[in-house]
């Protein structure tokens, strides 16, 4: 198995297991000297940014991690845009309460696809919202009240 750290939409327990095919049990973990930033440009939207994780010392990223296949994790690799060079895969290292410190796949950015700027649709920030539960309450709350693209259809 390999662990993935979902930061973004597929923190939604649903959203990952409609594309793994399974709903993998989640865990709490944190991405230390990073932080997420909606700055993965839309190719169909210019104005539409979805998460990216960005080095920033201090920073903390919160999020999922999943133990996936490699199967699993070439499913994800196909939404994320790993072929067209949307994102590509990280090893990072994650901590959490239950292990301690992790090694984990993360998705991130292609360069030339970061812009600044962007907000994110509603339906994807809900999506981020849904996996709440392990997720801290204020981080949770940042995210609630971040500013958002409305009437964005779902892609």
């Amino acid at each position: 198995m390999i662990t993935y750290f979902a930061y973004g939409s597929n923190m939604n327990p649903e959203r990952i297991g409609e594309r793994i095919g399974r709903v993998p049990i989640g865990r709490s973990a944190s991405l230390r000297d990073y932080v997420l930033r909606f700055s993965a440009r839309s190719k169909d939207d210019l104005r539409t940014g979805y998460g990216n994780i960005e080095p920033q010392a201090g920073g903390t990223v919160h999020g999922v991690a999943y133990d996936l296949t490699e199967e699993e994790l070439g499913k994800i690799d196909v939404y994320e845009g790993v072929a067209w060079g949307h994102y590509y895969r990280e090893t990072v290292e994650l901590a959490t309460e239950q292990e301690g410190r992790i090694s984990a796949i993360a998705y991130v950015t292609c360069a030339e696809w970061v812009s600044e700027g962007l907000k994110p649709p509603r339906w994807y920030l809900d999506h981020l919202l849904a996996g709440r539960d392990l997720l801290p309450q204020e981080y949770a709350q940042w995210l609630a009240e971040h500013r958002v693209l409305e009437n964005q259809d779902e892609r």
